[in-house]
């Protein structure tokens, strides 16, 4: 019998050792996913080498897959590490390379702050924590949190009705591609 699902898991930390790799082809995997927000390209060849020798040991075939980052909105770091932000307090995200604290944090992309609107909700954390745009400056989003929560350091942010012009495929994309290219992804 043909199967016609296939088993994707994605590479990280707690899967990289080759002896996990192998129990987890021989649970099923099909492909390994290997995401390059975060993963640096040293990590991404210890990788692809380990899934390489996996699948000659084991002489089955199976993908590797890389996930390009893409234009992604994050916020820089913090001095501990992250802040927990309370309903109701205000917050801004500054387009300056500044360690945060519990009134600001850096955010990448500048064209964020000149294209959102006041009003504007931007969500952290893949939707955990809420803001609500109340002021804004030239490099500067003052914000409302709506709801409170953890923000922990190289977050992303998502902006509600919001659509932003980004190159789509950034020098760092295609240095990857080109280095999955010569390992033969």
């Amino acid at each position: 019998m043909h199967n016609k699902t296939k088993i994707i898991a994605t590479m990280g930390p707690s899967c990289q050792d080759e002896k996990i790799i192998l129990k987890l082809i021989k649970s099923g995997v099909n492909v390994f996913r290997i995401n390059l927000s975060h993963t640096n390209q040293n990590q991404l060849m210890l990788y692809i080498k380990t899934v390489q020798k996996a699948r000659a040991k084991l002489g089955v075939p199976v993908g590797i897959m890389i996930d390009t980052r893409g234009p992604e909105i994050r916020i820089g770091n913090f001095e501990n590490n992250s802040v927990f932000l309370k309903k109701g307090h205000y917050f801004s995200f500054v387009f300056n390379k500044v360690i945060g604290n519990s009134e600001f944090v850096s955010i990448n992309q500048p064209l964020c702050i000149e294209k959102t609107a006041i009003g504007s909700i931007i969500l952290a954390d893949d939707g955990r924590i809420k803001f609500k745009v109340m002021e804004k400056t030239n490099n500067k989003l003052i914000c409302k949190v709506i709801s409170s929560g953890e923000l922990s350091n190289n977050k992303s942010l998502w902006f509600k009705n919001q659509h932003f012009d980004f190159e789509y495929l950034n020098e760092q994309d295609k240095q990857d591609i080109k280095l999955a290219l010569e390992c033969g992804i």
